[in-house]
């Protein structure tokens, strides 16, 4: 494998695993603290990370192989005998990749990474409902069905679930890897019938893990908000920020990602998650999704990921860094005093007037005044904005603005 020089500095080099949006927001985020170049692995370029001058890709066939991916890293460490790489995930395959070999890649990588235990405790979502339970951390109903239950009223009737409810795999790192018609990131189901009928697709598209059953919390995104997160060495949370989301992604292969969030500043979830993180003295990078119940007023966690969000940037319109934490802390040896957004600013990945439009109306003064505080946009970056880049990045602002309105409306005739 050949690559070329200029990565990191002389004290540590950024690898990144995945070469999408997650990969820019960390290669982004590096770059402004240091000014250093990153170098991301993936199977193929993608065009967040297309025509860049801080980051590099280089492409692997079979990059979503474990044994591809462990002799992938053990060569690019090679690459490097006199500065020690610090490695990054983007999505739940490659965490999970690195928690099994964790002790292997650590003698080769800086990890802000968990280790397989912490995975199985934390990542698998009925395992970590059990971990909020012991924490006090407050979710909907959930029900969880193995491979193989019977979902039958009887069932959802025991485990007070009723219509509509929400369903979703448990192990997000093999089911995003399964490709079958209908296959969505989380379903909304109305009927018994339907429920059936969805489990039995995703069944027979391959999946043979646990689903989560959960009562559907209804609203518009002014129920949503998110949090990312930086643990240091010792299992102190250093960083927070919290985020309302503003505008959702209406696409269907992509419900659940995020294109406007508005980072502020919420202590009442700032220390429920401290407590919890706290208390499994949790080491690297968190984030969570919140949805308001609106009978009892509580933030209901919805999940956890071990990792940077992909919509993580937000965190910098709250100037909080949470890479930077993580390099200050673990290259360094000098973790930065407790962070968190003290003003609000607006992180979008469509054009501002898109979010204008599109977001609730309930939240249009809150996200019109955080972007008269600061308005950012990930991959529109000044100090990487060659021709080719501009091209790219108008095109992808151009189909997602589309894909907005046109699911919009989509939903305004349904």
């Amino acid at each position: 494998m050949a690559i070329a020089d200029g990565y990191g500095n002389d004290d540590f080099v950024p690898v990144i695993l995945g070469t999408g949006l997650g990969a820019y927001t960390i290669a982004r985020s590096l770059h402004m603290a240091y000014g250093v170049r990153s170098l991301a692995l993936g199977r193929a370029r993608l065009g967040e990370t297309a025509h860049s001058a801080i980051l590099d890709v280089i492409e692997v066939p079979n990059f979503d192989q474990p044994d591809t991916v462990i002799a992938t890293l053990r060569e690019v460490a090679g690459k490097f005998p006199t500065r020690r790489p610090i490695l990054f995930s983007t999505i739940e395959m490659y965490s999970t990749i690195i928690a099994e070999h964790h002790d292997e890649l650590a003698r080769l990588y800086t990890l802000p990474c968990i280790d397989a235990e912490a995975q199985r405790t934390l990542a698998e979502k009925d395992h970590f409902y059990a971990a909020c339970d012991r924490a006090g951390l407050v979710y909907p109903t959930t029900d969880v069905l193995g491979p193989g239950d019977v979902c039958d009223q009887a069932r959802l009737d025991a485990r007070g679930l009723t219509f509509p409810l929400i369903l979703k795999p448990t192990n997000t790192d093999i089911y995003p890897r399964l490709n079958f018609a209908g296959r969505k990131k989380v379903y909304l189901i109305s009927t018994l019938d339907e429920l059936v009928s969805t489990i039995a697709r995703i069944r027979a598209g391959g999946y043979d893990d646990g689903l989560i059953l959960q009562r559907y919390l209804s609203g518009n995104e002014s129920v949503m908000r998110v949090a990312n997160t930086y643990s240091d060495t010792d299992g102190r949370l250093r960083a927070i920020c919290v985020g309302q989301v503003a505008v959702t992604d209406r696409h269907p292969q992509r419900v659940g990602n995020n294109n406007a969030i508005v980072a502020l500043r919420d202590d009442a979830l700032t220390e429920k998650i401290r407590s919890f993180l706290d208390a499994h003295n949790y080491r690297g990078f968190a984030n969570f999704d919140f949805l308001l119940d609106r009978d009892s007023g509580d933030y209901h966690v919805l999940e956890a990921n071990l990792r940077l969000g992909a919509s993580s940037f937000y965190t910098l319109a709250g100037n909080v860094n949470l890479v930077r934490h993580c390099v200050d802390d673990m290259v360094y040896g000098s973790p930065r005093p407790f962070e968190a957004a003290e003003q609000a600013g607006l992180w979008m990945t469509i054009p501002y007037p898109v979010v204008r439009r599109h977001c609730a109306p309930e939240l249009r003064p809150l996200v019109t005044e955080a972007a008269s505080h600061r308005r950012l946009h990930t991959l529109w970056y000044s100090k990487d904005l060659s021709p080719q880049r501009v091209v790219s990045n108008l095109r992808m602002d151009a189909r997602l603005s589309r894909d907005t309105l046109r699911y919009a409306e989509a939903e305004l005739n349904s």
